[in-house]
């Protein structure tokens, strides 16, 4: 199986709901909560360290430079 081009989930969860059935039965239902993916948050990353050396708010080029940083990793990472 390939690892999907945005990485996949960075932080994935499961979270268990208790529903009440008719009758007053209860039961617990899990719900996969997938998460940002890793692209998503290498990018992030990247953006928090290009606002502290800038000391400012970034404009457009400037995240997309971040994801393109970020495709970089994901590249490297494939590649190890």
């Amino acid at each position: 199986m390939t690892e999907p081009k945005d990485g996949g989930p960075a932080f994935p969860t499961a979270e268990t709901h208790w529903v009440e059935e008719p009758g007053g039965q209860y039961r617990d239902v899990s719900v996969d909560l997938p998460g940002m993916s890793l692209r998503d948050y290498f990018a992030g990353q990247a953006l928090v360290g290009l606002v502290a050396n800038l000391g400012r708010a970034v404009d457009e080029p400037e995240l997309i430079y971040c994801y393109d940083l970020a495709d970089g990793l994901l590249e490297a990472r494939r590649d190890a």
